[in-house]
């Protein structure tokens, strides 16, 4: 089915149903391209499976748009890989909502420390705090810094402050 895949429109993409977009093999997601990807429409988006999103491409996953990203489920934006996290764009983090943001991993949130908004900052757990870096909180704008929780900033240690 791959070569089905990469062969079709924006348009006959568009068209799938979502139990379609559930029914890819993971092969399929990766033969997604980059026109693909940011055409589909959100209410296809949710059908797509942490597995699929793993494998979409890093070139593919910058495509998502900022009214796309919403609609990824806590376990996509948790399955996200490091290439496909390194490539995001501040306008595709910021789209990020508060669940997605409660599902953050560790080095997600590393990675995304400087682009968040004020608001999505103040989101982060204790949890999610003590795997910054001290290089990615010094990145954040100090403008969001007293956004950050009270259980936040108990978790830094020494060498993040």
């Amino acid at each position: 089915m791959t070569s089905i895949i990469s062969s079709m429109t924006v348009a006959q993409v568009q068209a799938l149903t979502g139990s379609q977009i559930a029914a890819l093999a993971t092969s399929d997601a990766n033969a997604l391209s980059n026109a693909q990807v940011g055409g589909l429409l959100t209410t296809q988006i949710p059908y797509l499976s942490a597995a699929d999103i793993v494998e979409i491409s890093t070139a593919a996953i910058t495509a998502f748009n900022s009214s796309q990203i919403p609609y990824l489920t806590t376990k996509d934006v948790a399955a996200l890989t490091a290439a496909q996290v390194s490539v995001l764009t501040t306008a595709q983090v910021q789209a990020l909502s508060t669940a997605q943001v409660n599902a953050l991993t560790t080095t997600e949130v590393a990675t995304f420390a400087p682009m968040l908004t004020g608001g999505q900052l103040g989101l982060i757990g204790s949890a999610q705090a003590s795997g910054l870096t001290a290089t990615a909180l010094g990145n954040v704008s100090t403008s969001n810094l007293p956004s950050l929780s009270n259980a936040a900033l108990g978790a830094f240690t020494s060498v993040q402050v």
